[in-house]
């Protein structure tokens, strides 16, 4: 059954804005802030919460609890789920075009335009069934069958960018979660208002709480990049060291492990300055993660 909520206070009418985290609005706790401004008259608007490395843990502690429950979810259930995101995405189109042009600047028709192309990938996202069929091939080579099966990882994190607030996730979390997975967003703490009123549309559309943490915004006093390779490698993926890369100068050549948009050398500006973050785990953590898995496999 859909959840209803009461009606939201605006997020453009607070002073502060907070994170989402278990389906729930969440002052920040790190006792650190930034300025949100307006971009029309150039002068501050509101403030944001920088979360610590403990909120970072709470938000993926949320999702990683949320993960069985949503993994065993029917794939029918979650396509109707899916629906209904899409549904209150387009309902509410021109609110969150207005956070998008209150915070980053963008005029109404552009911000619409950004929603549209977001609004695609959540139509694709319905066809999760279809998309998670797998496959298999009798006497692949003598003796051998070969088989094909699609299943979710658990909990999946994206950090995005400023200048599409709402586009960039929109590519992210539709497939992440149809899938069965769970996803933590670390969005831009420039324009935080649209992420966080999506993730109440989620709610709103009877996702379950915990399945998306969306709003986490995390800018401590150390590198936004060292950020990303915290939240990204030791929380979700649960390496003891971040043997990680972030940022546009990754090797050259070399297998990323966690990359949903991965750089090549032929990429355009634009696309550059669409996924300014990037990880990329050395392939000798790679190999120390696989060995302990196949390891536990055998136990």
């Amino acid at each position: 059954m859909t959840q209803t909520l009461a009606k939201p206070t605006s997020l453009l009418d607070q002073a502060v804005v907070g994170h989402w985290i278990g389906g729930q609005r969440v002052a920040g706790t790190s006792g650190r802030r930034g300025p949100v401004f307006d971009p029309a008259t150039g002068r501050q608007a509101r403030e944001v919460d920088f979360a610590s490395v403990e909120e970072v843990d709470r938000a993926v502690a949320a999702a990683r609890a949320a993960f069985p429950a949503w993994r065993a979810t029917s794939i029918s259930k979650r396509t109707d789920i899916m629906f209904r995101i899409r549904n209150l995405v387009e309902a509410h189109r021109h609110d969150l075009a207005a956070l998008l042009t209150a915070e980053h600047g963008k005029v109404p028709s552009d911000a619409l335009g950004e929603l549209a192309r977001g609004l695609e990938n959540l139509e694709f996202a319905t066809g999760i069934p279809n998309l998670l069929k797998g496959g298999f091939s009798e006497q692949a080579s003598s003796g051998v069958d070969v088989f094909q099966i699609r299943q979710p990882l658990g909990v999946v994190a994206g950090i995005t960018p400023f200048n599409f607030p709402a586009m960039v996730p929109m590519w992210m979390f539709p497939i992440a979660i149809a899938a069965g997975n769970t996803f933590v967003l670390k969005p831009s703490e420039k324009d935080p208002s649209c992420p966080l009123r999506l993730g109440e549309l989620m709610l709103e559309a009877g996702a379950p709480e915990g399945i998306g943490a969306a709003g986490v915004h995390t800018n401590p006093v150390a590198s936004p990049r060292h950020v990303a390779a915290e939240l990204l490698c030791q929380r979700v993926v649960g390496l003891d060291q971040a043997a990680a890369q972030v940022g546009q100068g990754l090797h050259a050549g070399e297998e990323p492990l966690l990359a949903g948009q991965h750089a090549q050398p032929e990429e355009d500006q634009q696309q550059r300055q669409a996924h300014p973050l990037r990880l990329q785990v050395h392939r000798q953590e790679r190999d120390v993660v696989a060995d302990e898995e196949q390891e536990g496999e055998h136990d």
